[in-house]
């Protein structure tokens, strides 16, 4: 998880513009989670600490949601052709390199 640049005063313009995406995307994620929890108890109530298995809850979770949300709209796709969103590849280990470059992508 990125963490939002320290405040000290002398951030430039592209460390604003990404701890406000950060601050609005991370509130979006809390009220998202939110939601599931009340859905399925299994998030609330599992240990969730093992990623893979988290990863695992958390798509299953979202697309059990989303079948009940275009059910209820009258919009249910067939489900056969689902397939699971490739792993994002990571371009740098360093929090700071990558936060720099979506600082520059933010502020554009």
């Amino acid at each position: 998880m990125l963490k939002i640049w320290n405040d000290t005063g002398n951030l430039t313009p592209q460390q604003l513009a990404f701890n406000a995406a950060q601050i609005r995307t991370r509130r979006v994620v809390e009220c998202a989670f939110g939601r599931l929890k009340k859905r399925y108890s299994v998030v609330a109530s599992s240990n969730l600490k093992d990623p893979h298995f988290a990863s695992q809850v958390g798509l299953l979770c979202c697309a059990l949601h989303n079948v009940i949300e275009r059910k209820r709209s009258g919009r249910l796709p067939c489900c056969r052709n689902f397939t699971t969103p490739a792993p994002v590849a990571v371009i740098s280990s360093s929090a700071e390199v990558i936060r720099n470059a979506l600082g520059r992508y933010l502020h554009e």
